[in-house]
């Protein structure tokens, strides 16, 4: 059914348009009502969330009963964090794209509706002309015939003359209403050819209008839903949390606790005493005080409550069971030791104790989900010391920082949760000068370590090279000179800082902070400009970003919009073509020339979608025409002749050129003198690019496909024109470097383990992606010629998002392979694949099928590119008045 069946009840269909803005405006009044009480709500909770903080005890007690409110604190705080959140999502996801929606929706229909308004009412006005005249033609028809019929029935000759007369002027009459009758109906018979030309386009349009409205108005609802289960998702897996905890709650623990820690020596009964005997008790008193010591740190007690924690065999139970002091058993250890440890932390000696007794103990780093809550418990309380103390001993900072990384449990679906997760609440981390000292701390450790021996400094897997190798046998002092040689200072600098980028984000900081931290020590050590960059690109791929997918409805009205411009008016044609085979598409090329010019280039992408590898002429020509508006105007063929007599031209190029075309084509496919030529003619012709090593691989593979070695050279010329690929070759790499960026962020997005686990063996994309980007995949799959020229199909249609689609595509079926190996392990396989017949069952018959189905859109390349580019241009303007 269609609006075009219904033409004549525009008047209903205006009705119905009005009828709808109000439904979406209403509904747009309703969510703007809606965040409005959401965000009044959340602001009366927050005020009794900070009345029931304040009341609530503070960190570093340790009854059943302190952690079950420690946990309700914190379930109120993501309480208040996801309202927010939610608040957030309806402005951004449900409200601005309902005003931008009514407002377009609005203006559309009110020209639509004008539009129509004047053929309606021009037909009806005409329509009701034609009756009037009709009517006026009828009844003047009708007198003039009466009158003609009276002349007969007259008896006298005068009476005759006068019906006669009358008559003769009715006739007039009737002939004049005649003529005024058909003038009216030709007037409606234009109004009507005016109205069947225009009416079924505006209620087309409407149509598409009334179907949008409807299909936004459907996405809205489901986003709203989708927002809000995500909304109680995370409230019910918090509240399962504080249940966990609250169920723990256990009486008799917590008074055994509370009566342990008040216990004192049993109260006597004062005794009669003389002046002189309390004169010798207080001089007994003082005699004691003067020899008595500082208590020691109880070294026993940490080693076995930190034993119990990391023994997994031991039950909870075991808590329970009061023993002996002298009981050495992990099992044995009676609860009240477990809240005695607090006292430990008030001296710097028993901070230090504590982190060197829990990392003795790191080779046991898997926890049950209990125990990992309580050890969790013990360092909250740490860190509250420290911070009450305003205790500023950086190794101990970064020895919890690194130990919160090592230690873990696992969840319901085996997936590893770090002890970080469980301490980043803690308000220590949001303190920016720790985390900048500990930095700074770290760099000098490092610089130390490697000042005898420089060479272990550029392996940064090798041992000693980990933050707890570098702070091994560092004490709280450090020299204050740094080494001399400012290589040496930035390159340590860099790992440390990447180092902490990292663990800055898995404790939760926020970006902002971390950022800040970043790049306030990029400036005390004063690192240049790419390599704070670098950095910074570092953290921003850490955060963890949901992949953004456009909604349906407005991803199907810019198509639809797009491919009006493209097709203007042979649109109908232009959407056929989707339901045509490749050799049914060539037949509308010969119609005409208008027709052959619109759907040439078209046509040939279509057909390189569809086309068999073994159909080389056909694939050779629509390369050709895909890359034609991009090629040099100039004789190849002279600038040969040019380079051959003047080989001094690119002399210090010609080695290096003659050395990879030997390396890259040891066989038939490619004639060496033809590559040699291209390459050599390429440097010539483009001396801000000369020669990079990685072209030789795309110089040859157009070669082996278009068999014609000027043809060749236009079509390489035109590629790394097309594509952008200069920026990609030139000294400084920039393109490049912006590419690893959008890879890591991408590695994130589609394929978080992977990324957590190179972010944790400190691997980029950088390490082994840039062949994969220099050659366009022409180096991996020169023995794969099948799969290459797929690919490359694919590449000349779709850009530079199927070569990112081919990366993830890749790390995918190698995520078993590489997860959990270690970096040397890593590092060869990764490499690995460009050796022939290696690694088959990633470039099997299904990966261009798998490429296709990974989802990248440009939209969401752009937002990564311009997304390094202001990482780019903060590190190139930075101040350091502007980072704290």
């Amino acid at each position: 059914m269609s609006y075009s069946e219904i033409c004549d009840k525009f008047d209903s269909i205006a009705a119905n348009l009005k009828k709808g803005t109000q439904v979406v405006s209403a509904i747009h009044v309703f969510f703007k009502g809606f965040k409005k009480n959401l965000d009044s709500f959340n602001q009366q909770l927050q005020k009794l969330s900070e009345g029931l903080f304040a009341d609530l005890p503070k960190e570093g007690n340790t009854d059943t009963l302190s952690g079950a409110l420690n946990e309700l604190t914190t379930y109120m705080k993501l309480h208040i964090q996801t309202q927010v959140q939610l608040s957030k999502n309806v402005q951004i996801d449900i409200i601005e794209p309902l005003e931008l929606f009514l407002e377009h929706f609005t203006t559309t229909n009110s020209s639509l509706v004008s539009r129509g308004s004047i053929a309606a009412k021009d037909l009806a006005k005409s329509t009701e002309k034609v009756q009037k005249t009709k009517k006026s033609y009828i009844e003047s028809a009708k007198l003039a015939e009466r009158s003609e019929q009276m002349i007969a029935e007259e008896d006298t000759r005068e009476k005759q003359d006068k019906a006669l007369r009358l008559a003769l002027y009715n006739r007039m009459l009737a002939n004049k209403a005649s003529e005024n009758y058909t003038k009216a109906h030709e007037e409606m018979n234009t109004s009507w050819e005016f109205f069947d030309a225009e009416m079924p386009e505006v209620m087309e349009f409407i149509q598409q209008n009334e179907e949008s409205r409807i299909h936004f108005l459907k996405y809205t609802f489901d986003k709203y839903i989708r927002h809000y289960k995500s909304y109680f998702t995370v409230i019910d897996e918090a509240l399962d949390d504080f249940s966990a905890v609250s169920s723990k709650i256990n009486s008799s623990i917590d008074v055994k606790i509370f009566v342990e820690n008040l216990k004192t020596e049993p109260q006597k009964r004062e005794e009669m005493v003389s002046y002189e005997r309390w004169k010798e008790i207080q001089k007994e008193k003082s005699k004691q005080e003067e020899t008595q010591k500082e208590p020691e740190i109880t070294t026993e007690l940490l080693i076995k409550i930190l034993n119990f924690l990391t023994n997994n065999d031991s039950s909870p139970e075991d808590w329970i069971e009061v023993a002996s002091k002298d009981s050495s058993k992990p099992e044995d250890l009676d609860p009240v030791y477990f809240g005695r440890i607090s006292n430990v932390f008030h001296t710097p000696e028993g901070r230090t104790l504590f982190c060197d007794s829990l990392e003795s103990l790191k080779h046991k780093s898997s926890l049950t989900p209990t125990k990992i809550l309580q050890l969790a418990a013990i360092i909250t309380s740490l860190l509250t010391v420290i911070m009450m103390e305003e205790d500023h001993d950086t190794i101990v900072f970064c020895k919890l920082v690194v130990l919160s990384h090592i230690f873990y449990t696992e969840d319901e679906q085996g997936k590893r949760v770090y002890l970080s997760e469980y301490i980043s609440s803690h308000n220590i981390w949001h303190d920016k000068e720790r985390w900048v000292e500990a930095i700074e701390c770290g760099i000098s450790a490092k610089i130390s370590a490697d000042k005898d021996n420089l060479q272990k400094y550029h392996s940064l897997k090798k041992k000693g090279n980990n933050l707890f190798g570098i702070l091994k046998g560092i004490k709280n002092k450090f020299p204050q000179k740094i080494a001399e040689n400012e290589h040496i200072i930035k390159s340590a600098a860099v790992m440390i800082i990447s180092q902490f980028s990292f663990h800055m984000i898995h404790l939760g900081i926020p970006f902002e902070t971390a950022n800040a931290v970043i790049l306030k020590c990029c400036q005390k050590v004063n690192l240049d400009t790419d390599r704070t960059c670098v950095l910074l690109a570092e953290l921003q791929a850490n955060q963890r970003m949901n992949l953004q997918v456009e909604d349906e409805w407005k991803r199907s009205l810019r198509n639809r919009e797009k491919e009006r411009e493209i097709w203007n008016g042979l649109l109908p044609i232009g959407l056929a073509l989707d339901y045509l085979n490749h050799s049914e598409s060539f037949i509308l090329l010969q119609v005409c020339k208008k027709w052959n010019k619109k759907f040439y280039v078209p046509i040939l992408k279509k057909w390189l979608s569809e086309a068999e590898e073994s159909a080389q002429k056909i694939r050779s020509k629509a390369w050709i025409e895909l890359l034609r508006d991009h090629m040099p105007p100039i004789e190849y063929q002279a600038f040969v002749q040019r380079i051959t007599s003047e080989p001094s031209m690119i002399s210090e190029l010609e080695e290096i050129i003659n050395m990879d075309v030997l390396r890259s084509y040891k066989d038939s496919l490619v004639n060496p003198n033809s590559l040699k030529n291209l390459l050599k003619t390429y440097a010539f012709y483009n001396p801000e690019v000369g020669y990079c090593q990685g072209m030789n691989y795309i110089a040859g593979t157009l070669l082996i496909q278009l068999q014609d070695e000027e043809m060749s050279f236009k079509c390489f010329a035109a590629l790394i024109k097309r594509f952008n690929m200069t920026n990609i070759f030139i000294d400084d790499l920039p393109k490049l470097r912006q590419f690893f960026y959008m890879l890591d962020r991408l590695t994130g997005l589609l394929l978080p383990e992977v990324y957590e686990f190179f972010m944790e063996a400190g691997i980029t994309s950088a390490h082994f992606s840039s062949p994969w980007f220099i050659t366009l995949y022409a180096n991996i799959l020169q023995h794969k010629s099948h799969i290459l020229i797929k690919l490359w199909d694919l590449f000349f249609q779709k850009g530079w998002k199927i070569i990112f689609k081919a990366a993830i595509a890749i790390l995918s079926r190698m995520s078993r392979e590489l997860i959990g190996t270690r970096y040397e392990n890593v590092m060869s396989v990764l490499t690995s694949i460009s050796m022939p017949n290696s690694h088959s069952d990633i470039f099997d018959e299904s990966f261009i099928n798998r490429l296709k189905q990974i989802k990248i859109s440009n939209a969401l390349l752009k937002d990564l590119e311009v997304e390094y580019e202001n990482l780019k241009f903060r590190a190139e303007n930075l101040k350091l008045s502007e980072v704290f």
